[in-house]
């Protein structure tokens, strides 16, 4: 008999602040996340939802989907099921291509990221930007 899974990383692994048993639970579904999302079988769907409204209670990480190094990672190891076991909600930018990315290429992704975020932190207040 098949039965389905419902896994939703961020409401079905705890979040902070945890007991000392939650962060075990916590890294051990971390540990185990790259078989789901990766996971060929027919029976297993990735379903990326990529548009939060920053207006929601509790929302603090208003980075774009595509910005951020988890989701970033989710999607790319999602990459290599076959077309229509991703089921798609929210906008992503046209260029964004999920392609699977090698391990060094991953990490050189997310130190250019790094980089934008702390330049971006040591802007001082009422410095602007500009263009041209």
């Amino acid at each position: 008999a098949f039965y389905p899974l419902l896994f939703q990383d961020f409401l079905s692994l705890p979040q902070w602040p945890r007991t000392s048993e939650e962060d075990k639970r916590f890294k051990k579904g971390l540990s185990l996340l790259s078989c789901l999302y990766g996971n060929a079988s027919s029976h297993v769907l990735f379903l990326r939802c990529t548009e939060v409204p920053a207006e929601l209670e509790g929302v603090t990480n208003k980075t774009p989907y595509h910005e951020k190094g988890w989701t970033n990672f989710e999607t790319r190891v999602s990459a290599v099921k076959k077309r229509g076991h991703t089921v798609q909600l929210g906008p992503l930018p046209q260029s964004w291509v999920p392609l699977p990315m090698s391990p060094p290429a991953f990490q050189t992704l997310l130190e250019k990221t790094r980089q934008k975020k702390k330049s971006k932190k040591r802007r001082p207040r009422g410095s602007r930007l500009v263009c041209g």
